[in-house]
């Protein structure tokens, strides 16, 4: 069965550490402005923007990610970019996605 259209997904990217209610409500505001159908949550291993001495474990802050978006349906988490072993660029994402 074909589905009748194609779903809408934001992404969203960041270290998440930690995760806050501040990444929680832009990506409720955002679904329903956009009318996105998810969110995605994209952990960053290597963040370009930050110093990354003194970051929390990957899989600590992929854990609190799936913690905190648990009780949402329209978020997921993704750990592409946690995999990666190099900096995580939004267009490197995207084309593996």
């Amino acid at each position: 069965m074909k589905p009748s259209r194609t779903e809408r997904i934001g992404i969203l990217g960041g270290t998440f550490d930690p995760i806050h209610i501040g990444h929680l409500l832009l990506s409720e505001f955002i679904k329903d402005e956009l009318e996105l159908d998810y969110v995605l949550f994209l952990p960053a291993r290597i963040h370009p923007l930050k110093e990354n001495a003194g970051i929390t474990a990957a899989h600590h802050r992929l854990e609190m990610v799936r913690l905190a978006i648990e009780d949402n349906t329209s978020f997921m988490v993704s750990d592409i970019e946690l995999r990666r072993e190099t900096v995580s660029y939004t267009i490197d994402t995207l084309i593996s996605l």
